[in-house]
């Protein structure tokens, strides 16, 4: 701020400080102080892309020092028309409250609110190279039913079905029948898990199970 902002606006001879308000004013020179106020998240730029930088605005209470209070003026007119993206600095349109001019324990004087915007780049984690060519294989998928039973065949309903890895579930109805549209037909074969009344059982979808041709899953219960 003070070599791309301040100096170029109001001369190399400009002395600038940071930190809490001085009611000093100088012999030979400008000088402006430049108070932090806070720093706060800024939000990214719309569709960007890539490793994005963090990014914080901080934001600064600018006054001026000077021989007499014409001069304060004309400098702090200096300073506003020369913040803008060039010079990374930007004219806040805030109003100072009382409050803040309390707490800074100084009395209310001409000052500006501006922000700069401060960067850091993000480490991305490091990726191995690939080594070895990327080999895909087609796995054709297929409708499968079956039906949950339990002692002596009767039907039990309500039996939740999950094909296991996936998120795909059924529920049996009222005699004991459930269905899936599609279920892949990799190698191994995928496993449907059973939970009914209580019990767990895993059954694998071997290759003649299609909607045709329903699977039978017995859950073992006790007949009491």
């Amino acid at each position: 701020m003070t070599d791309g902002w301040i100096r170029p606006a109001l001369g190399p001879d400009a002395h600038v400080r940071v930190g809490r308000i001085a009611d000093s004013t100088p012999s030979d020179a400008t000088a402006v102080t430049l108070t932090l106020i806070d720093i706060a998240p800024a939000p990214l730029p719309r569709g960007a892309a890539g490793i994005t930088p963090l990014q914080l605005r901080a934001r600064y209470l600018v006054t001026i020092a000077a021989a007499d209070a014409i001069a304060e003026r004309q400098a702090l007119a200096e300073l506003a028309f020369a913040a803008g993206p060039a010079t990374g600095v930007q004219l806040e349109p805030a109003t100072l409250a009382l409050d803040l001019w309390r707490s800074l324990g100084v009395s209310i004087r001409p000052a500006l609110l501006v922000s700069v915007l401060m960067q850091r780049e993000r480490r991305g984690r490091p990726v191995r190279r690939v080594r070895q060519p990327l080999v895909t294989k087609w796995a054709p998928s297929r409708p499968v039913s079956g039906v949950v039973v339990g002692p002596g065949d009767v039907p039990i309903a309500g039996a939740l079905v999950e094909v296991e890895g996936l998120s795909q579930t059924a529920y049996s109805d009222h005699r004991g029948e459930f269905a899936f549209r599609s279920v892949p037909g990799a190698d191994p074969p995928p496993t449907l898990v059973v939970h009914a009344k209580g019990a767990t059982v895993r059954v694998p979808v071997d290759g003649d199970a299609t909607a045709s041709t329903p699977l039978l899953i017995r859950i073992p219960l006790s007949e009491s």
